[in-house]
């Protein structure tokens, strides 16, 4: 279901309500973010979404669906690191009518390689810095997105980022845990076969 052109205001409002019990869900950080997707692929018309996050000066797509509601191969889940640069660095929204026409993103190789038309690209902010971004395309549809999407994006990140904050706070800990957790054994069984 894509927006109502005739009553914009009304759909705006369903989707924010709809996002608003995504994030309400119990339930561990992928689903979350699984649901949040969903919903707005649906909403705004994408053909597939992602969350991103900085992690060590890179970034990872932590959640990537499609518009049949299914996760991504990581083959499937690569992002314009372009337009993801811009976006944190700017930490404001970027809707794009067609990538392969719109400079200076254009120039750069990964929006040929992934064959890039509309994107709408928004950060989540949390105490004044970007931490994460959604980020929605379409490669068929030139001009899927409009003004009013973005608006209604960056509304919904600012509904969304101090819920997901805590989420992708605890995700990375969590994995932080784990490699430590591994490097530990390692260690171990290192020791225990006379390895040094």
């Amino acid at each position: 279901m894509t927006l109502n052109r005739e009553n914009p205001a009304a759909e705006h409002l369903g989707l924010l309500y709809r996002v608003s019990r995504a994030l309400l869900k119990e339930g561990e950080y992928g689903e979350l973010l699984s649901g949040l997707l969903d919903t707005l692929i649906e909403g705004l018309g994408a053909d597939r979404g992602f969350v991103v996050v900085r992690e060590a000066g890179e970034f990872r797509a932590t959640a990537a669906r499609n518009f049949r509601s299914e996760a991504l191969s990581r083959a499937e889940e690569a992002v314009s690191r372009s337009i993801v640069r811009s976006v944190m660095e700017s930490g404001r929204a970027v809707l794009i009518g067609d990538a392969s026409m719109t400079e200076p993103y254009s120039l750069q190789p990964s929006i040929q390689q992934l064959s890039l038309r509309s994107v709408l690209c928004a950060p989540l902010v949390a105490s004044d810095e970007a931490f994460a971004l959604i980020y929605l395309e379409n490669r068929q549809v030139t001009n899927c997105f409009t003004e009013e999407q973005r608006d209604l994006l960056d509304e919904v990140c600012a509904l969304a980022a101090p819920r997901l904050r805590t989420a992708v706070a605890m995700s990375q800990a969590q994995r932080r845990a784990e490699a430590l957790e591994d490097r530990k054994s390692t260690r171990l069984n290192s020791s225990h076969l006379g390895i040094s």
